[in-house]
């Protein structure tokens, strides 16, 4: 199956690496367009239209702003669209291309790029009718693949498409708490990027839930013990909650 993407950003990036298979590409930058293609052993296109034409399936990976023009550019092209815009339903994609088409929406997060990806999954109704078995075995190799209900995509982007940043913020935090406790800045940039990865190990190889591993490492009266319950005075599970609901374009009920 050819997979078209238009636009050539970080996260189309991301996915197409992730996919590993040769795909068309058109952006407005032309620079960006011929890294992605050259990347992964694919071609350009000289516009939308063009690609549509080609190509199987049309991922859009532009601005949610942009959508009008480019269904206006490649309506009636088109054989089957999957989209990652964020804040955009099946019934926006739907009234831009109509009810024919099979749509699918998709909300992946950047580490689809190296296979370790999260890909939120919502198939619209006519979904069978198109190359819905090939895409998601395709998506499969960038991550796992996790078909919600459209309401609560959202959610799942709050948390897993935005979380890789607010991972990074916390790491970046520590690291700079690190120094300023006297740590070389690089090594405890070093030190903050191998405790996290090796937690996530300790989870998955332990088979436990964090409140298991923090039980574990905070023992009673300990210095652990003493950072978390800081962190509860500051608000840090009240300030994680503002932080999804405002990615999520809700307000914090909590």
């Amino acid at each position: 199956m050819k997979l078209g993407f238009v636009g050539a950003g970080n996260m189309a990036t991301a996915l197409a690496v992730g996919i590993g298979e040769p795909v068309l590409v058109h952006d407005p930058d032309r620079a960006r367009a011929q890294a992605l293609a050259e990347r992964v052993g694919g071609a350009t296109c000289s516009s939308n239209r063009e690609l549509a034409e080609r190509a199987d399936l049309v991922v859009l990976c532009c601005k949610p702003a942009q959508l009008q023009t480019v269904a206006g550019e490649i309506r009636g092209h088109v054989a089957a669209v999957a989209s990652v815009l964020a804040l955009t339903p099946l019934a926006a994609l739907a009234a831009e291309f109509g009810d024919e088409v099979p749509l699918y929406r998709l909300m992946p997060n950047l580490p689809v790029a190296v296979g370790r990806g999260v890909i939120g999954y919502v198939p619209g109704p006519n979904a069978a009718d198109g190359p819905e078995r090939e895409l998601r075995a395709l998506l499969g190799r960038a991550g796992e693949v996790v078909e919600v209900a459209e309401r609560d995509l959202d959610a799942l982007m709050a948390l897993a498409s935005c979380g890789p940043a607010s991972v990074a913020r916390f790491l970046a935090e520590l690291a700079a708490a690190g120094a300023r406790l006297g740590l070389d800045p690089e090594l405890a940039g070093r030190l903050a990027q191998l405790t996290a990865g090796g937690t996530l190990a300790y989870l998955d190889a332990e088979r436990i839930e964090p409140a298991e591993l923090e039980r574990r490492v905070a023992t009673p009266g300990g210095a652990t013990e003493r950072g978390l319950r800081q962190l509860d005075e500051l608000g840090f599970g009240r300030a994680v909650a503002q932080a999804l609901a405002a990615a999520a374009g809700k307000v914090a009920t909590s």
